[in-house]
């Protein structure tokens, strides 16, 4: 059966709402754990909580927070 653009591709798969919505919410829950990621790793390259939150678009809170725990 030909897809969308006339071809026989795998790709030509049209998602549901629902489907949509937890494609995103998996790629925010995996952006934010990158950011929780980083953050020990700019923190021992020097760089204070302050500039840590600014490069990771984050609150100092939320810096301070992840490197106490």
């Amino acid at each position: 059966m030909a897809g969308i653009h006339g071809s026989d591709d795998c790709c030509d798969v049209l998602l549901t709402g629902t489907e949509r919505a937890s494609l995103a919410e998996q790629a925010l829950s995996a952006e934010a754990q990158a950011r929780r990621d980083a953050m020990p790793r700019l923190l021992a390259m020097g760089l204070n909580t302050q500039q840590v939150a600014e490069a990771l678009s984050l609150s100092v809170e939320e810096v301070r927070q992840h490197s106490q725990s």
